[in-house]
């Protein structure tokens, strides 16, 4: 029992010493300032952290302004630029129309006067060559729808110009070498 006794007396010991302690113990100076500080401190710190941009930032965003302003500039200049195309094009074609119209207008007189001719003429040419001359003209009129549409899609092109000028000098010769013949034959 001396044990049971013993834990008796401490815990009794203990519960007066405990009662005789002073509860509202005071500080010997005001810490309410350092912790104050402390709690400032931090969070000053992390609004800091916050604010605290990258170095390249700066450079970042300027490196972007400049690039978007460089691809605006670019890009304009060459819509600029495609505008002047398409305006180059469209002259070259009206210039190209005006032309084909001129060579066209040229070849349908040489083509009456080979068909008049032909036709008020064809009792005293020979058959064979009458023959011939219709078939160079239908010929000659494949290979020019050719060379128009070639033209119109490739305004660009002037050798389909000068190939359908050819095609039509062709058919002056034609008219010229049968007037000749047949100024020999009479």
């Amino acid at each position: 029992m001396s044990n049971s006794t013993d834990n008796t007396n401490a815990t009794t010991d203990l519960s007066q010493q405990l009662a005789e302690l002073e509860w509202d113990i005071q500080p010997q100076r005001d810490l309410w300032p350092d912790i104050h500080s402390q709690i400032r401190f931090a969070d000053k710190r992390k609004q800091d952290a916050a604010r605290k941009l990258p170095m390249w930032l700066p450079a970042a965003m300027a490196a972007s302004l400049v690039l978007a302003a460089g691809s605006i500039l670019f890009s304009s200049k060459t819509y600029e630029q495609s505008q002047q195309v398409q305006q180059y094009q469209a002259e070259l074609v009206r210039y190209q129309q005006a032309q084909l119209q001129l060579i066209e207008t040229q070849h349908q007189t040489v083509r009456l006067q080979l068909s008049a001719f032909l036709n008020a003429e064809e009792q005293y040419l020979n058959p064979q060559l009458v023959a011939e001359a219709r078939s160079l003209m239908q010929n000659i009129d494949l290979a020019a729808a050719e060379l128009k549409h070639a033209m119109l899609s490739q305004p660009d092109n002037s050798k389909y110009t000068s190939m359908l000028v050819r095609a039509y000098q062709q058919e002056a010769n034609l008219l010229t070498q049968i007037s000749a013949n047949t100024d020999e034959s009479i």
